[in-house]
């Protein structure tokens, strides 16, 4: 009987409340998730940047962005109202919708710069053989032409 009564007791104080912990983030560790997520964003930006800078199509990449700008901004403002737990949530989420974009930026980034670098070469060397082309083949009309002149004369 004395067992059961130290069990309900236990109980009692589990279920009134005694012992609960609360795992909500504290203002600093939010205000560190959103610094986080400012950084991460303004990162992400730059690498558009310099992708776009090479060429690259960045529309998907400045669709994602802006998903990850829209929750930054309502993790700021999470954290001005003084929500943590919604501020840090939001600016993890802004986080992870950024997993991996850098990288897909500075490969689009590399590729358009290869790109430009074989259009660069195709257009030079292209122009060159042409050149020479048009060069050879006016010789070869001319000397065509002259033999054909010669030719012509010696019959009159």
């Amino acid at each position: 009987m004395k067992i059961v009564s130290v069990l309900l007791l236990l109980l009692g104080l589990l279920l009134s409340g005694f012992g609960n912990v609360c795992y909500g983030a504290s203002e600093a560790d939010a205000k560190s998730a959103v610094s986080q997520a400012d950084q991460r964003v303004s990162a992400c930006y730059s690498a558009v940047a310099q992708a776009e800078k090479a060429g690259a199509d960045v529309t998907g990449l400045l669709s994602t962005l802006n998903d990850a700008g829209l929750l930054l901004s309502k993790a700021h403002l999470a954290l001005k109202y003084g929500n943590f737990d919604s501020a840090s949530a939001l600016a993890s989420q802004c986080v992870g919708k950024l997993d991996g974009f850098e990288g897909v930026a500075g490969g689009l980034r590399d590729s358009a710069s290869q790109a430009r670098s074989m259009d660069f070469a195709v257009n030079v060397i292209g122009s060159a053989v042409g050149a020479i082309a048009v060069v050879v083949g006016g010789f070869l009309v001319w000397q065509l032409l002259k033999k054909k002149y010669v030719n012509a004369r010696v019959r009159l």
